[in-house]
């Protein structure tokens, strides 16, 4: 499937910029390592400062969060090796760590917005 998509002519032929687009999404996911740092920084002073430090709560997510930026960072890594032609078990080790990402970033948004909104309530109630 991922040598069907990457062999296909869309994807081997030149675009009106003359770049190919294996090449715009190696571009991309260099990229995303940078993102992966901004997002895991974000999360976890949101962690801090919504739930408090230091209280076990709080390490534990912020070990989770370094987990899910570890595991979008292996993502990649697999991603690139595909585009350099790497087959095998590469496509599913990537979809497992994909799909961890995404869990623990659900996990964390949700636990973000739920304590930040009982914070809030706590402090509307004293007006």
């Amino acid at each position: 499937r991922a040598d069907t998509l990457i062999n296909s002519d869309a994807w081997q032929t030149p675009d009106a910029s003359n770049q190919f687009k294996s090449d715009r999404l190696r571009a991309a996911t260099r990229l995303d390592f940078l993102y992966i740092i901004s997002y895991v920084s974000l999360f976890i002073s949101l962690f801090i400062n919504v739930l408090g430090y230091p209280n076990a709560q709080v390490k534990r997510l912020i070990v989770m969060m370094l987990v899910a930026g570890l595991s979008d960072f292996f993502e990649n890594l697999l991603l690139l090796s595909i585009l350099e032609g790497g087959r095998g078990i590469q496509p599913a080790a990537m979809a497992v760590f994909a799909a961890l990402k995404f869990g623990l970033l659900t996990f964390s948004i949700v636990v973000i917005l739920v304590a930040g909104g009982k914070k809030l309530w706590g402090w509307m109630r004293r007006f």
